[in-house]
């Protein structure tokens, strides 16, 4: 194999890569996973395992993945394997968020490769849910679109606190004026000894 890896490869070829280089970077990075790995390290790797012809998101193609999901992305912490049986299911769960995102008129500019490579970097790919313990994909100050560099993985519950802070209150508070039931059904009088009476 050639020291100079590039030398390999069409300036078209080298492009493409360098943008997909990029943005593994990008999202590694917006997850708060170090990436040390250089453009020729990273091109090296891909090169030694032979697999570049079948890099991509789709069933049976090929990933650079952290080992274990846990450390960096650098040179001894990386491989390539592919981890996706049935990327369907995956599919789906995309248009979902997007769809989502749509209807309340959120722009969501990620492509499904984008989506997925986010999810796959923050290690929490199979843990996606919104019960407590599990990981949803949230907006910077829950604010601009759904785009790769204004999105995390984060705790379902973490994502959820916005809806109890002052902000939100009033925003609640506001949505409630004029409407007579904010505050529930106000009984008669007679409906408590009522209650009362038949609790005795």
């Amino acid at each position: 194999m050639a020291k100079d890896p590039q030398h390999q490869l069409t300036e078209l070829e080298l492009k493409k890569l360098n943008s997909a280089f990029s943005a593994q970077k990008i999202n590694a990075i917006s997850n708060g996973i170090e990436f040390i790995l250089t453009f020729d390290e990273w091109l090296f790797i891909w090169l030694e395992s032979g697999k570049l012809p079948e890099r991509g998101c789709r069933r049976g193609q090929f990933l650079m993945f952290r080992k274990d999901n846990i450390g960096s992305y650098s040179k001894d912490n990386v491989e390539i394997k592919t981890k996706y049986n049935n990327l369907s299911i995956d599919r789906t769960k995309y248009f979902d968020h997007k769809d989502n995102s749509r209807r309340r008129n959120i722009p969501f500019l990620l492509t499904f490769e984008e989506w997925l490579r986010i999810w796959v970097d923050s290690g929490h790919y199979h843990e996606r849910g919104f019960r407590n313990g599990q990981y949803v994909m949230s907006r910077f100050g829950d604010k601009g679109p759904y785009s790769i560099d204004n999105v995390k993985i984060i705790l379902a519950e973490e994502n959820r606190k916005f809806k109890h802070t002052e902000k939100a209150k009033q925003q609640i508070s506001k949505s409630l004026i004029g409407n007579k039931r904010s505050l529930g059904f106000k009984h008669p009088p007679e409906f408590g000894e009522k209650v009362s009476l038949s609790n005795k």
